[in-house]
């Protein structure tokens, strides 16, 4: 099986801009960036509570090709769900074919 097959899915980079309301108050908002393939699993028991001994949150793991344009700052949607990115392993294997991205939804990032 190829790492191509397995990459069966896709999620567009969310960058971060800052905008202000009448108030001065700032907003977050996001505006979409590149799309790319990835496969999104869901994380295992284990793998939340070791991550969150180390004070990172996870609820699901991203694999993808190497790219320099996930940082923690970026948010990741795909299917509909927005992610929030908690860790980022750039090189998995050491030979810089595979990345592993920590993800918490959105919805429980607060």
């Amino acid at each position: 099986m190829s790492l191509e097959s397995m990459l069966n899915r896709t999620a567009t980079v969310l960058n971060e801009t800052n905008e202000q309301d009448n108030a001065g108050a700032r907003l977050p908002t996001y505006t979409e960036g590149a799309s790319f393939a990835c496969n999104i699993q869901q994380a295992r028991a284990f793998e939340t509570l070791a991550r969150g001994t180390l004070g990172v949150k996870i609820s699901h793991r991203l694999w993808c090709r190497p790219r320099a344009d996930l940082t923690e700052q970026c948010r990741i949607r795909s299917g509909g769900v927005d992610y929030c990115i908690t860790n980022v392993e750039e090189d998995v294997a050491g030979v810089g074919q595979l990345m592993r991205v920590d993800l918490l939804e959105a919805r429980f990032a607060g």
